[in-house]
């Protein structure tokens, strides 16, 4: 059931830190990975690492990198190729 929340979650904001699942859903770090994993592996999100906190809403200018994942309106499938270089 919380799968299902999280994913909502990301969807209707289309774009959230990992902080903000945590927070938001009360998750420790490590069961909000294996929730993103998953959600990751089936298509419904991406991760994007490392981008610079956007929100202005900082008093220092913290600058912080932060993991942020955004929805993917049509599911993402890696391609698989095997390719052999000679």
């Amino acid at each position: 059931m919380i799968l299902l929340q999280v994913k909502q979650f990301v969807k209707r904001r289309e774009k959230v830190t990992f902080d903000d699942i945590c927070h938001h859903f009360d998750l420790s770090a490590s069961a909000a990975e294996a929730i993103l994993q998953r959600l990751i592996r089936q298509g419904h999100i991406q991760k994007l690492a490392g981008q610079n906190c956007s929100t202005g809403g900082c008093p220092s200018s913290c600058q912080q990198q932060q993991d942020w994942f955004i929805w993917l309106e049509k599911k993402y499938s890696p391609l698989k190729l095997n390719l052999e270089i000679q």
